[in-house]
């Protein structure tokens, strides 16, 4: 098996991805198989390297591995789907969002979509107070794959990716360090290694 890697896979191409590319395109003319790793978590991933030639089976994403989520089916998200345990809300839309309220009138949610459909790339929730407490993100093909929480200074606290299901399976912490910033902590302490992974899980061939 040959495996090329990258950190991210951009629409607008780097010389090194248009590399990575062409030398795919030869083990495609050959029967070669191989797979593309891409480090980086990026919830709009598929439909760029889909568009360039690699399918969701050829394609490895470190955070979709631990989610599970290489190979999923295309269900993407609208508001109607989206259910924010208030009742009797209302929605108005503003440009590229939709603005979520309650029976009162008090801002529930803030939904962000893309394109005509109106798909929903992330929402952001707010608690009884007005103040931003959770930031969700879904993936182009329609699951929640990431949530931050928010402290109540407005920055982000923790965030965990998650499965299919919506079960966190890596997370990430955010502690004050010595300077009065946060910063990404394992144990407690700033470390470089600051994802901890919650899940055990084995690649297939």
């Amino acid at each position: 098996m040959i495996f090329f890697i990258n950190s991210i896979m951009q629409a607008n191409k780097s010389g090194i991805e248009f590399a990575q590319l062409k030398r795919i395109e030869l083990f495609n003319d050959h029967n070669e198989d191989y797979r593309l790793v891409v480090r980086d978590w990026d919830p709009k991933l598929h439909p760029v390297t889909r568009a360039a030639g690699v399918p969701d089976s050829q394609l490895i994403n470190m955070f979709e591995y631990f989610q599970n989520a290489m190979v999923v089916p295309e269900q993407p998200v609208h508001l109607a789907g989206l259910d924010f345990g208030v009742l009797n809300t209302h929605a108005d839309q503003e440009a590229n969002r939709f603005l979520v309220y309650n029976a009162n009138n008090q801002l529930v949610a803030r939904v962000n979509f893309t394109g005509d459909d109106q798909v929903v790339t992330s929402t952001e929730l707010f608690d009884g107070f007005g103040n931003l407490y959770r930031v969700d993100y879904y993936d182009t093909r329609g699951f929640r794959t990431l949530e931050q929480w928010y402290t109540p200074d407005n920055k982000i606290g923790t965030e965990a990716w998650l499965d299919v299901n919506g079960v966190p399976v890596v997370e990430k912490f955010y502690r004050t360090d010595n300077t009065g910033e946060l910063a990404p902590t394992v144990g407690g302490s700033p470390t470089a290694m600051t994802v901890r992974y919650t899940c055990s899980t084995r690649l297939r061939n």
